[in-house]
């Protein structure tokens, strides 16, 4: 071989070693980020379904604490309904949130009463998962990566990012390993997913603690998830038993 031919072999052959250095090299972006994650949890099903049922269980207190009954009903478009129902469980109380046409509200032991707006618009987009702030999100900034700890033990590493979709910020941490939502801090909420498993071609957590911070300190309420069901009939009645009238 000629020493000029050898020249260009050589000078090739570091110039392939740099770019594959670089390329391991490089951090991932807060786009990509969210892209992965959202391919991770099954792409574009997760924000195309037209009616959405999930059903499972909620720890709750009255006195004791009670394993109450979870079905969440969403439809097409902004129509919620969420229940948590002691009775299912021993207990005397249940709840039902509604959530139609941008107007929020709830019952008590079917007694009609007023309802955390706020809270009610961010268990709407969380029926999106990851999608929401893919689709969503006009700002997103990483802000290095943590160790998300749950309430049960255990700890996972993630990357932190910073976003912004509709009325308000939110903090989300991704897992560095397999691109699973495993935390979101959305206004005075704290939810930490765990434990995914797959339901009909979408992955979601199965396990959920929602941390809410207030005055009197942090409350922890776990939710444990027994199916997740797209595009099933749901009648539009469901979602507006006393609607309030003039809205």
């Amino acid at each position: 071989m000629g020493k000029p031919r050898l020249c260009r072999l050589i000078t090739a052959v570091l110039i392939l070693l740099t770019a594959g250095a670089c390329s391991v090299a490089r951090p991932l972006g807060p786009r990509e980020i969210l892209r992965r994650s959202l391919a991770a949890h099954g792409g574009e099903r997760l924000g195309s379904w037209r009616t959405l049922t999930v059903e499972g269980t909620v720890e709750m207190t009255d006195g004791i604490k009670y394993n109450a009954a979870y079905l969440l009903w969403a439809k097409m478009p902004g129509k919620l309904r969420v229940e948590h129902d002691m009775t299912a469980d021993r207990g005397r109380i249940f709840y039902e949130y509604f959530l139609n046409d941008g107007v929020a509200w709830s019952r008590r032991n079917l007694i009609p009463a007023a309802a955390d707006a706020p809270q009610l618009r961010r268990w709407w987009n969380q029926c999106f998962g990851i999608a929401y702030y893919a689709e969503k999100a006009e700002s997103v900034e990483a802000r290095g990566e943590t160790q998300v700890e749950y309430p049960s033990g255990g700890a996972r590493s993630a990357y932190v990012l910073a976003v912004r979709a509709g009325e308000e910020p939110a903090e989300l941490c991704i897992d560095k390993r397999t691109f699973y939502l495993l935390r979101e801090d959305s206004g005075n909420i704290r939810r930490l997913y765990a434990d995914f498993r797959d339901f009909g071609g979408t992955v979601h957590p199965a396990v959920i603690f929602e941390i809410t911070r207030g005055k009197q300190g942090e409350s922890v309420r776990p939710f444990r998830i027994r199916s997740v069901r797209y595009d099933e009939p749901i009648e539009d009645w469901l979602f507006a038993e006393d609607m309030p009238s003039g809205k």
